[in-house]
């Protein structure tokens, strides 16, 4: 089902960041050695559609507002936004800049406080999300 949501989405072009653990092919691995050595100054915009088991929706963002305290305080970390789609009341675009790709799949994912975050969220997901990475191209 395609979803409208209710902010703005970013609009710049991105170019597709895949994690190494979800490359199945040889040359995805090609192309993520390629890209994130590009990405190691730019910074990173990882985007997270979320869905959350139906009914659980305020007990989630009650929870939200919580974990966003321990995203905010990480080391790299830039902004965020989570926006509710308009037709799946239970889907939710979480969209966080990160100076750096390694910001967020080493310096975050790999803290104490994420084991917080996770505590807090991951509980709600039905089926666990798909993490993508994307970088702004220059098209001038």
């Amino acid at each position: 089902m395609n979803c409208r949501f209710e902010n703005t989405v970013p609009t710049a072009p991105i170019v597709y960041y895949l994690y190494l653990k979800t490359a199945a092919k040889p040359q995805d691995h090609y192309l993520i050695e390629t890209q994130m050595s590009l990405s190691e100054t730019a910074p990173i915009l990882e985007v997270a559609m979320l869905d959350v088991k139906p009914g659980q929706e305020k007990a989630f963002e009650n929870a939200f507002k919580q974990a966003q305290d321990i995203i905010s305080g990480m080391q790299g970390y830039i902004s965020h936004e989570l926006q509710k789609c308009v037709e799946n009341p239970s889907r939710y675009l979480l969209l966080v800049k990160w100076e750096t790709l390694a910001d967020h799949t080493t310096g975050f994912r790999e803290s104490k406080e994420y084991t917080q975050w996770r505590a807090l969220l991951h509980h709600f997901y039905e089926p666990f999300p798909d993490v993508q990475h994307f970088n702004a191209i220059n098209l001038s």
